[in-house]
């Protein structure tokens, strides 16, 4: 059974960004205007045997605004977790001067969780703010804190989030690999910290596989990830 869900996870991810994140946590990334990305999140938990996939969609607005659609619908078992559609949008407020080898920048967003089926709220919300410091361009550190009402977990609840890219293979003017780190405080859904690398073998193609750690203690919810995403329009 296990063997048959990590097949699942994997060969849906390949089938297959909502709001772009360094792993679980949102970035300081933002699309450009016209841009569209789809980007595929897949998780695999061993103990007991649940695999999930979540498809994503991502919109570049403009004036550094993004908004996407998270579909947190697919999963085995069927009845695992609740499922959700997430609407959500990414406002980046302040950015210093991105050619420069060290800038900085401010960023805000929400995220609406609906749920579909199996619910255990009616609506659920996301709000975050957060800042990134690049460091001589390959290196990256993310902090922020985020707000939840019913979305992490029941209720009202509040915490802080950190990450961190560092950039250890180019090719021109682009990236090929990154490592990642991101963690997220609490003890519930969310709290966890999950490390990964980031290939990028094209500039439309990105593949992430990472692994999440629970800050719990609960092994049940540690298990390995798979990001998949393309840039559909440039």
């Amino acid at each position: 059974m296990k063997a048959l869900l990590l097949i699942f996870c994997v060969f849906f991810s390949t089938l297959a960004v909502a709001q772009q994140t360094i792993l679980n946590i949102p970035s300081a990334d933002v699309m450009d205007k016209k841009q569209v990305y789809f980007r595929a999140d897949t998780s695999y938990f061993p103990s007991p045997d649940v695999a999930a996939i979540a498809p994503n969609y991502i919109f570049g607005l403009g004036h550094n605004v993004e908004a996407g659609i998270n579909i947190n619908a697919f999963g085995v078992p069927a009845d695992f977790s609740n499922r959700a559609v997430v609407p959500n949008i990414k406002w980046k407020f302040l950015s210093t001067k991105a050619d420069k080898p060290t800038h900085f920048n401010m960023y805000v967003g929400d995220q609406m969780f609906v749920p579909t089926f199996h619910r255990t709220y009616n609506v659920g919300n996301y709000l975050y703010a957060a800042g990134a410091l690049t460091i001589h361009k390959d290196t990256r550190f993310t902090f922020g804190g985020w707000d939840s009402a019913n979305a992490v977990t029941s209720g009202n609840r509040g915490g802080g989030m950190l990450g961190l890219e560092r950039t250890v293979a180019h090719q021109k003017d682009r990236n090929l690999v990154t490592l990642g780190a991101d963690w997220q405080s609490g003890r519930a859904g969310n709290g966890a910290l999950a490390l990964g690398v980031m290939f990028f073998p094209t500039d439309r193609l990105m593949i992430i596989p990472a692994f999440q750690i629970a800050n719990s203690g609960d092994h049940n919810a540690n298990g390995p990830q798979i990001f998949i995403g393309y840039l559909l329009k440039k």
